[in-house]
């Protein structure tokens, strides 16, 4: 019995120990399941915050199982899909890409081993809306044993990007036929800096005929000296970049070019800049003409003339500062308004000016009527001219307005003036007439019984009318001489009076012997004057053309130079007397002496009727300072020149012309 209670025992301690180790295992296991448990919920927590955290972020958010299917949108992906979140989650990620891309993108998927690949971009499958391209960004999801179950995909709206890329591209020449064409120049530089392509006008208008391919963009001196090579490295960091005026010299230019630079850059999917375009526009031209259009503003700003325009609806559309003075307008008060409010009651004028205008054609009015703005009367002188826009159709006038109203009323005094000049000259034209008259008149009076006088006298000096004593002969000389002094003086008038009725063709001209008419004359001269001894030279030579005009009136002009040049020179002097024929085909006749000389202010009238240098000199040489006058009155009269040149003291020359045969 007590052998059999032992080995009972035994068995039962065994079981509880057992049952001991069990328990703890239970309670281990209890408080392992309770850790699980909280990290569970911990894991839940971040997922949680992550998925808040997401919902919230501005690019489209998704996450896709090891299956393909979309177990997580956020608001942003739902609205490039044109749908909700809620809708967007459990459906297939190819589901998203529009029917034209999915071959690609399945391509894509299956090179990736059905996983979403880690970049690529494609069309998405609206429920409406215009077509909206996206970069999709994926990052696997690995569980523990690096076990994937999905990845996490971000979703970014590229089609602005991509439309500008691609444009970029075609422009870059990776499509060369905009590139070869374009007006513009350019060239592509890779991220090496050196120049890959350039277009046709880039060589011709930039580049002297010469190419830049293959070399280094930041080692060319004309690009370095505008400044390009610094706009390159920012370019290349992104960033599109504009040069405006910039001076550029390239080979062969003798002048610098105004050039406007576009640098933009061409980027991959990865946001790498590659390539960076370079648009050169030629803007040297357009530089000038923006100076002369800066300076044409700075010349109507500031000019004293007033430069307004009109419209065709006849309203005023410029306006300048010297408008405001002439006016009394500003600006703001007249643009827009009508043209009546200057022309006032004359307005109907701009229907006729506008017709005419629209023909083309240029208007001056050089006393037009216009009014001030406080309605006082001004006359302005205007020039109209049409404006006509980029295609040459006239849309409008501009016009010139000059304050002439002083002017206006100067006009109106010198036009009174000139009538009362005008009945003066009358008046003395009259005078003349009747002194012509009257010189006419007594010259004929006195002449006839001068003659007659001077017959008796030759009469009683030859002895006909009786034995004279000596003094009464002697008396009768001085009576004969003065009484030929008469008549040659009474004659001279009378010469001078019929010449001043006639012209040149009126004349009777014949040829003549002008070395024969100086040598007559001169001998006449030395009898008339014995006791003075004067010595006459010629200097004619024998093939001198004859003469061709009114000999006998040539005959007086010979006499009287000469005649001039005895009685003012000094006894035993000489006189020289030269002929040439000048280019112009006249004779030119000289006649020059060693006498007392004309003083400077004297010389421009001696051949003025009756002009006398010194009255007690004619008293004591004679004359009455007729006979330069007639020689004047004859060279003129045939269209000949008469001239002087004296010095006092050293002698006179007096040179004429005579019409050549």
């Amino acid at each position: 019995m007590p052998k059999s209670r032992k080995k009972t025992s035994g068995r039962k301690t065994r079981g509880s120990d057992e049952l001991r180790e069990l328990r703890s295992k239970v309670d281990r296991l209890d408080k392992t399941l309770a850790g699980v448990k909280d990290s569970l919920a911990d894991t839940q927590t971040e997922f949680d915050k992550s998925l808040a955290m997401l919902e919230d972020l501005p690019g489209g958010v998704c996450l896709v199982d090891a299956k393909g299917r979309i177990t997580f949108a956020n608001n942003a992906l739902a609205d490039m899909l044109g749908t909700t979140a809620d809708k967007a989650v459990n459906r297939r990620f190819v589901d998203l890409v529009s029917p034209d891309d999915l071959p690609h993108v399945k391509k894509e998927l299956g090179a990736a081993g059905g996983r979403l690949p880690p970049r690529i971009e494609f069309t998405l499958n609206r429920r409406k809306g215009p077509d909206l391209a996206v970069q999709v960004v994926s990052t696997p999801l690995y569980g523990r044993k690096k076990v994937f179950f999905g990845s996490l995909a971000l979703v970014t709206n590229v089609s602005e990007r991509r439309a500008f890329v691609r444009k970029l591209q075609s422009l870059a020449g990776l499509n060369t036929t905009i590139l070869l064409h374009a007006p513009l120049g350019i060239i592509t530089v890779d991220h090496a800096g050196f120049v890959t392509s350039e277009n046709e006008a880039m060589r011709t208008t930039f580049c002297g005929g010469k190419t830049w391919i293959g070399f280094n963009a930041y080692e060319i001196p004309t690009l370095h000296s505008a400044g390009v090579d610094e706009a390159l490295r920012e370019a290349f960091r992104g960033e599109s970049v504009s040069l405006t005026s910039v001076r550029f010299r390239s080979f062969g230019d003798e002048e610098a070019r105004i050039v406007d630079l576009e640098l933009v850059p061409v980027q991959e999917a990865d946001k790498k800049t590659e390539l960076v375009v370079l648009f050169f526009e030629d803007r040297t031209e357009a530089s000038k003409a923006d100076e002369m259009r800066q300076m044409l503003a700075a010349i109507i700003e500031n000019t004293s003339d007033a430069v307004i325009s009109v419209d065709l609806d006849g309203k005023f559309r410029a306006w300048n500062p010297a408008a405001e003075l002439m006016y009394g307008y500003t600006a703001e008060e007249i643009l827009g308004q009508p043209v009546d409010m200057l022309m006032r009651d004359r307005a109907p004028d701009w229907v006729t000016i506008r017709d005419k205008l629209i023909q083309g054609e240029i208007i001056y009015r050089p006393n037009a009527l216009r009014h001030r703005k406080d309605g006082t009367p001004i006359t302005v002188s205007i020039v109209l001219a049409p404006i006509r826009d980029e295609s040459g159709e006239i849309i409008g006038t501009s016009g010139i307005h000059r304050d002439v109203s002083e002017h206006a009323r100067w006009e109106e005094t010198l036009e009174a003036k000139n009538l009362e000049l005008e009945e003066v000259n009358r008046k003395l034209r009259m005078l003349d007439e009747m002194k012509e008259t009257f010189m006419t008149t007594i010259s004929h009076e006195l002449r006839s019984p001068l003659v007659s006088a001077r017959g008796y006298v030759d009469l009683l000096r030859g002895g006909e009318m009786g034995q004279l004593t000596e003094d009464a002969k002697s008396g009768l000389d001085v009576a004969h001489k003065n009484i030929d002094h008469l008549i040659k003086l009474i004659n001279d008038l009378l010469t001078l009076s019929s010449l001043t009725a006639k012209d040149d063709d009126t004349l009777v001209r014949n040829k003549f012997i002008i070395s024969e008419m100086a040598e007559i004359t001169a001998a006449q001269t030395r009898v008339n004057k014995p006791r003075k001894r004067i010595e006459i030279k010629f200097d004619i030579p024998d093939d001198l053309p004859r003469g061709f005009g009114n000999e006998k009136l040539y005959e007086r002009v010979f006499t009287a130079i000469l005649s001039n040049a005895e009685k003012f020179s000094e006894p035993a002097a000489f006189i020289k007397v030269a002929a040439r024929q000048r280019d112009d085909g006249w004779i030119e006749v000289v006649v020059s002496d060693r006498g007392a000389g004309i003083p400077k202010e004297h010389q421009d009238r001696i051949f003025e009727r009756f002009y006398q240098i010194d009255a007690s000199r004619a008293r004591e040489f004679g004359g009455a300072g007729l006979g330069l006058a007639l020689a004047k009155t004859v060279v003129d009269i045939h269209g000949g020149e008469i001239s002087v040149e004296s010095k006092v003291g050293e002698g006179t020359t007096i040179s004429f012309t005579i019409p050549a045969e």
